[in-house]
């Protein structure tokens, strides 16, 4: 044990993290986990594989050590790691602390230190092991990462007020711009004047930014794939989901019909941004309701796909209504299934954005159908999205709609080109090119 984390705590010996994670650009969400490093609270990363999560813990690596935390006082082991995964016994974190303690010359309890696990939910019993040391030493810092929102949710109710959770997502597109072509767009407050001050600042690359967007939206965000071909990008997506299937899914859960789980995938991939139920798919499938309902929450539970409720005060009524479904990233969409046509993917695209931002989204339709319905300042927002050449006064009326019935006097169409604001019946209506708006929120 004691030779293994030298080989993969390779600071001990250099000062330095991996080189192949020196000169990555930091995350978006780097910079938030730092405010958080030296708080007593256990820090969990979640998300799905590939989207960052040992990226960012590298990068906590390295600002620790570049702020003078002596690197033995840092510790990383991946619980994905082969040869931890095949010797994993009840025993894991003695044997683990025991030799740590090896290295360092000192109790535990001497000095601040900081422990980052990744994949933390392949050790059964995880959650109870970290509350005991979390409570016995209160100078260690905890880091986890994990790829299983129902594993770490579950197991993690342990540690209710010790910890705190952050969803680690594929790159956003500002987050890609910044990575593939080194244009920093900074996140900022969501008005239509910071709309107008992003898009006057933007226009000596905007017609760069709109070409990015066309690669962004067909071969996503993820960081492996930034830097690739259409073709190489759409085989190791692919492979980032028979990975979740087989080595996620299949290793946390209990799947009898892997073939009926893919089948279930594949069809969701196919259907994003359309309505369902899980009877609908039980009949087009025909895979038993019970088993559709289980495997799409292992698939949300693992990241794969997100399902939209219908808006409503009502909670009977959001029970009963169908829901949408949407994937994470519309390059892994593009990989698994047959092409869909560009506004899809589109919509795809700002759902996976809102979720970034707000806590809540879901969608409406009474006759007209609202794309997304989000909540700023305790306030209603409607967004429509419209991606076309020229959008008539039919496009806008299920925004116009949905203000009129909760009384709201704005609301946002999500435009292929348009840029504007317009007062229409008394609602103001933003009118935001889709690039400019998932740069900007």
């Amino acid at each position: 044990m004691k030779e293994y984390l030298f080989q993969v705590n390779n600071w001990w010996t250099t000062g330095n993290i991996p080189s192949e994670y020196q000169d990555m650009i930091p995350r978006e969400k780097t910079r938030e986990i730092e405010r958080f490093i030296d708080d007593r609270e256990i820090l969990t990363l979640i998300g799905p594989r590939r989207s960052g999560k040992t990226t960012i813990i590298y990068q906590l690596i390295d600002s620790l050590l570049q702020s003078g935390t002596s690197p033995k006082n840092i510790l990383y082991i991946s619980l994905d790691d082969p040869e931890i995964t095949l010797d994993m016994g009840d025993d894991l974190f003695i044997r683990l602390f025991e030799s740590y303690q090896e290295v360092i010359l000192r109790e535990l309890k001497d000095g601040k230190i900081y422990i980052f696990i990744d994949e933390v939910q392949y050790f059964k019993g995880w959650e109870m092991w970290l509350k005991k040391y979390f409570d016995q030493y209160p100078n260690i810092k905890f880091i986890v990462s994990g790829s299983s929102s129902l594993a770490i949710k579950d197991e993690s109710a342990a540690l209710t007020g010790r910890n705190l959770r952050f969803l680690i997502y594929p790159f956003s597109y500002r987050g890609f711009i910044r990575a593939k072509d080194n244009i920093l767009i900074e996140k900022t407050a969501f008005s239509y004047e910071n709309f107008e001050d992003v898009y006057n600042a933007a226009l000596p690359v905007k017609n760069k930014l709109v070409l990015l967007f066309q690669e962004y939206l067909h071969c996503g965000g993820y960081p492996r794939t930034i830097d690739e071909d259409a073709g190489k990008s759409r085989e190791i997506l692919k492979q980032y989901f028979y990975d979740t299937i087989y080595k996620d899914v299949l290793k946390m859960y209990s799947v009898k019909d892997v073939r009926a789980l893919e089948s279930i995938a594949a069809y969701l991939a196919q259907n994003i941004g359309n309505r369902f139920s899980f009877r609908k798919i039980s009949s087009a499938l025909g895979i038993d309701v019970d088993t559709v309902i289980r495997y799409v929450r292992y698939l949300e539970e693992t990241y794969l796909v997100f399902m939209v409720n219908y808006f409503s005060y009502s909670s009977k009524a959001v029970m009963q209504k169908e829901k949408k479904v949407y994937m994470i990233d519309t390059g892994l969409r593009n990989a698994i299934s047959t092409s869909a046509d560009e506004p899809v993917l589109v919509e795809n695209c700002v759902f996976t954005h809102l979720i970034r931002k707000f806590e809540n989204v879901s969608y409406w339709r009474d006759v007209e159908e609202v794309d997304f319905v989000v909540s700023i300042d305790n306030t209603l927002l409607p967004v429509e999205v419209k991606y076309q050449n020229l959008i008539g006064q039919s496009d806008i009326k299920s925004v116009l709609k949905f203000c009129e019935r909760f009384k709201l006097n704005k609301g946002v169409i999500v435009t292929k080109k348009d840029f504007k604001r317009e007062i229409i019946n008394g609602i103001e209506v933003w009118f935001i090119p889709v690039w400019l708006f998932i740069v900007v929120i």
